[in-house]
């Protein structure tokens, strides 16, 4: 297959026939608008497809001439010669502009070697190529037009009705009213809404069968807190948190962040290399690290709540977590990073925090944690160190702009508390760290923040998370929103723009990143578009508004992670996701079936976890 350029600039090659003899394949160069592989220029030799690591990745193939066989320079640098045929049905997602057509094969076949048809013109200047690492790459120009984007000026958002979005390759690179220039392809947005990608800033990559068990169930002594009911167990006993299969809970759900439009997350601790192929396969981006600790939840002989520590256990896991971040830091484009994760305040050690601070320093990484979970470990804080949770990470050293604290919910702001004259807040603010508010997950435990507003009055970086399930940052906001509300009792409180902020802006803060999370030239070219033309969502004047008080992550349309489209129709482009809720529901049933090997008092599930109605066993006539 031989690329040329003709007289008007443009790229010309011959394109390979249907391998089930149905006509020409739809090859083109705009695999990183389109939701599917990247084309590129490859010198003169031939075209480069990347696969899920993106234009720039370590996963590029080149096919080569006439043979399409990898040249030796392509299989010196690891990449696989493969046929470029395409699927017509793939070859744009549903809202662009260019109708797709039916076709059953998967994304990428192999054609028929030598079958050709007349060359077809690509749109792309030849004096756009530029170089990337050791290969001649073609940027591919986007543009989104017709829909209400919010973009980034002048230090925050904006609402710029039916306006324009251009992005090349893996940044913005126009935002106005409307764009006049060249471009490789076009997606109509009107009567949607074009955001930044959101930045979920505390998430757990399991299928959370164990939080779904306790769903109105669970002991009452450990406040207001779900799960010490599944992460403590008898010692000796592994707890029904630990006995999942990781490999599907990661695959789980971080589909299900990503179909929900968060384009960034920050995964607490349950990863493995597989969790970091995974990501990088279905184009997320992510900051994922094992997590550790110097103890476990435990239940005594009378169900007393316990810890079993292991001071020199939790050293090792700080040595691992190093080591991991060592093997991906930058993987996949650099989509990939590490963060070091001590999991609990309660279950860490000062000694554990101050050597997590020094290696943070020492690698350049965040460090996040669980702090002000309920009041067990409120206590237990004050009475085995003296000091609020709070006081003891600042102690430490743990505390910094780099730091994210996840819930935070129990400080000295918390009426629960009952610790007057605390400096809680104070702390934080001073110390720049973020707190991680996931509010959903407390609310089903009849616990909420106080509150979301004051936290940010005081100054504290306030960003969201989904912690459990459902993953659904959309409604996340809402529920920041109107749990503020009612602590607050003022509707004035947590505005729209507030908890959107929190789950963009503030989470890029904490991140430290000031190219994700907002729609302007030179940011990452991570971009969600939601329908917001359903009956749910209704008329509107501001959409925004209308988002945060009626939307979900199910009116996510398209979601575009570094230029690459990784949603596309509303379906995580390559992922079968009927199959996969399948394999989490067998999954799920697996583990509920061990209820009685680890529960402290062997119930059975249906003892710990009655379902809402009785059974019904009898027909009725």
């Amino acid at each position: 297959m031989r690329v040329t350029v003709d007289e008007a600039g443009e790229y010309r090659f011959a394109a390979p026939v249907h391998p089930l003899g149905a006509g020409p394949l739809a090859v083109d160069l705009l695999g990183r608008a389109d939701g599917h592989d990247a084309v590129g220029v490859h010198g003169d030799r031939g075209v480069v497809v990347h696969g899920a690591g993106g234009v720039g990745g370590d996963d590029g193939r080149v096919v080569d001439d006439e043979r399409h066989t990898a040249s030796p320079s392509a299989r010196r640098r690891g990449c696989a010669g493969r046929a470029l045929t395409r699927c017509p049905s793939r070859s744009v997602p549903a809202s662009a502009d260019t109708a797709p057509s039916p076709c059953p094969l998967p994304r990428w076949g192999r054609g028929n070697s030598g079958d050709t048809l007349p060359a077809v013109v690509i749109r792309g200047h030849a004096r756009s190529r530029r170089r990337c690492r050791d290969r001649r790459e073609v940027p591919m120009r986007t543009v989104i037009h017709g829909g209400d984007v919010i973009a980034y000026h002048d230090g925050g958002h904006r609402l710029l009705r039916g306006g324009s979005l251009v992005y090349e390759d893996d940044r913005v690179v126009f935002v106005g009213r409307s764009y006049a220039g060249a471009s490789d392809h076009r997606i109509d947005a009107t009567g949607k809404l074009v955001i930044p990608g959101l930045v979920n800033l505390h998430c757990h990559a399991t299928t959370e069968a164990s939080g779904r068990l306790i769903a109105d169930a669970g002991r009452r002594d450990f406040f207001h807190t779900g799960f010490l009911n599944y992460q403590s167990a008898p010692r000796g006993v592994t707890p029904l948190a630990a006995r999942e299969n990781l490999d599907i809970g990661n695959r789980f759900a971080l589909v299900e962040l990503l179909r929900n439009g968060c384009t960034t997350i920050v995964e607490l601790g349950a990863v493995n290399d597989a969790t970091v192929a995974f990501a990088g396969h279905i184009g997320i981006r992510a900051y994922l690290t094992p997590g550790y600790r110097s103890a476990s939840y435990r239940v005594g002989p009378e169900g007393r709540l316990e810890y079993e520590w292991d001071e020199e256990a939790g050293m090792r896991g700080l040595e691992r977590a190093k080591a991991f971040i060592g093997a991906h830091q930058g993987a996949h484009a650099g989509r990939i990073r590490g963060m070091l994760y001590p999991l609990q305040v309660d279950t860490c050690s000062p000694e554990l925090f101050r050597a997590t601070r020094k290696a943070a320093d020492e690698l350049g990484v965040g460090i996040s944690t669980h702090v002000g979970q309920n009041l067990v470990e409120f206590h237990e804080m004050l009475r085995r160190h003296g000091k609020t949770p709070v006081e003891l990470l600042d102690e430490t050293g743990l505390l910094g702009p780099d730091t994210i604290l996840g819930h935070c919910l129990m400080t000295t702001s918390h009426s629960l508390a009952a610790l007057p004259g605390g400096r809680d807040l104070e702390i934080l603010a001073r110390s720049g760290s973020t707190v991680a508010h996931c509010p959903l997950v407390f609310a089903r435990r009849g616990n909420a923040l106080e509150s979301f507003h004051r936290y940010r009055t005081a100054g504290v970086n306030v960003g969201l998370g989904t912690d459990t399930y459902p993953r659904d940052l959309v409604s996340e906001m809402r529920w920041a929103s109107l749990l503020c509300k009612v602590v607050e009792h003022d509707f004035t409180v947590a505005t729209a723009a507030d908890v959107f902020n929190a789950a963009t802006l503030a989470g890029a803060r904490a991140l430290r990143r000031d190219d994700l999370a907002r729609l302007a030239p030179g940011a990452k070219a991570d971009i969600v578009i939601l329908d917001m033309q359903s009956l749910r969502i209704g008329p509107y004047r501001d959409p925004i508004k209308a988002l945060v008080n009626c939307g979900t992550g199910d009116d996510v349309e398209t979601v575009i992670v570094d230029g690459r489209t990784v949603v596309a129709g509303g379906r995580v482009v390559g992922v079968d996701e009927e199959a996969l809720r399948h394999e989490a529901q067998q999954e799920a049933e697996r583990l509920w079936a061990t209820v009685p090997e680890w529960h402290w008092e062997g119930l059975t599930t249906e003892q710990l976890s009655p379902t809402a109605f009785p059974p019904l066993d009898t027909d009725l006539q």
